[in-house]
């Protein structure tokens, strides 16, 4: 933070906020929390795009400065003052329409959202991305077993990697998460249009895995599926 170049403590202040709050929204482990409190607050976001849209300001998110957040002195304003609301986030021109808390919320899923951009990128692109995460788990389960210490899950070559759980992780994560996204942002539905055609791709792949691998009496020695247990550790150990 001491990079920054803002000049002044109180602004300081709220960036550093900001940046924290954002980070911690990434934590996986408050994902599914994450997604339903977005999804609660959908109905104030759409009330406050469409008063947008429209020209209006909804009675409820007044901008009403209600204490100066610091003195700024400039050769135009000498001294004027910085708005805030009460949560410390300067008003104005920047704040738009959005409150503080929708503003946070907003931006937090905006970052979740590009924490699993490459999910909704194009297949081979997509495709690319998973097998480096892949590689880079395995690796990490290779000094696990070197060190005598066990190896943790997705991590085992011998083992399924995070290549065969995609289709689970599609179908509870990444397409509720860009569902809920798309339906304030319509804009950008292509993302959500894309991601489920990489569901289709990993879902077609694990079949004919399954067909490959099946015994003669006709049973599968791997699901292309995420279980209940990988899916916890997934969703609590990594940025996908």
């Amino acid at each position: 933070m001491e990079g920054l170049l803002v000049p002044h403590p109180q602004v300081r202040d709220v960036v550093r906020r900001y940046a924290i709050e954002l980070v911690l929204a990434t934590d996986m482990k408050q994902h599914f929390a994450f997604n339903s409190m977005f999804n609660n607050k959908t109905p104030a976001l759409l009330a406050c795009i469409n008063s947008s849209l429209e020209g209006a300001t909804p009675p409820s998110l007044s901008r009403a400065p209600s204490k100066p957040l610091v003195e700024q002195s400039s050769p135009q304003s000498p001294g004027a003052a910085l708005p805030a609301t009460k949560s410390g986030a300067v008003a104005g021109p920047v704040q738009g329409i959005l409150d503080d808390d929708l503003r946070l919320i907003t931006l937090q899923m905006v970052l979740k959202v590009s924490d699993l951009g490459h999910l909704a990128h194009a297949r081979d692109v997509h495709r690319r991305w998973v097998q480096l995460l892949e590689e880079e788990l395995f690796r990490q389960g290779d000094q696990e077993l070197a060190a005598g210490l066990p190896v943790s899950p997705l991590m085992d070559r011998t083992k399924a990697g995070v290549t065969r759980s995609q289709a689970g992780f599609y179908s509870l994560v990444c397409l509720p998460q860009l569902m809920a996204f798309t339906t304030v942002f319509p804009g950008c539905s292509p993302m959500l249009d894309q991601a489920r055609d990489n569901l289709v791709m990993w879902l077609e792949e694990g079949e004919a895995k399954q067909q490959g691998e099946a015994s003669p009496a006709g049973a599968l020695s791997h699901s292309p599926t995420v279980d209940g247990c990988t899916l916890g550790y997934l969703t609590h150990a990594f940025h996908f």
